[in-house]
């Protein structure tokens, strides 16, 4: 896959020994549902594997790892916007994705599986800096 057709990057800081199937700690894919400005659904590009809880899947509830009403870029609301970062948990949602759920229903049939940070695009500058 070339680097320019790269929708949205996250990069994996916990679990530490996450090795995704595009990389070191790499999982890369789409937003396919915004839910609201703290919640959406990102679907990777490739199926992922959580050896610690023994699952694998490719469609994330996203949430902010930092959720604050007074600093407004905690959330997804500039999600298109270039340049765009934000610190995330991620859970694996455990049943087949249906548009039009609300966060709820996800929160219910899902599984923490990771922390990290989204970037819009492929953040090549700071992906150098650990090669």
């Amino acid at each position: 896959m070339d680097k320019k057709d790269i929708e949205y990057t996250i990069i994996v800081s916990d679990p530490f020994g996450f090795e995704g199937d595009n990389g070191k700690h790499y999982i890369f894919g789409e937003i396919i549902e915004k839910i609201d400005k703290y919640s959406v659904v990102f679907k990777s590009y490739n199926k992922q594997y959580f050896k610690d809880e023994n699952l694998r899947g490719d469609v994330f509830l996203l949430k902010p790892r930092y959720k604050s009403d007074w600093y407004s870029k905690e959330d997804f609301e500039n999600i298109e916007k270039e340049n765009f970062f934000l610190n995330v948990n991620g859970s694996l949602i455990l049943v087949e994705f249906e548009f039009g759920k609300d966060k709820t229903y996800w929160e219910n049939n899902s599984k923490f599986v990771f922390i990290g940070g989204i970037w819009k695009g492929y953040p090549e500058e700071y992906i150098n800096k650990f090669k």
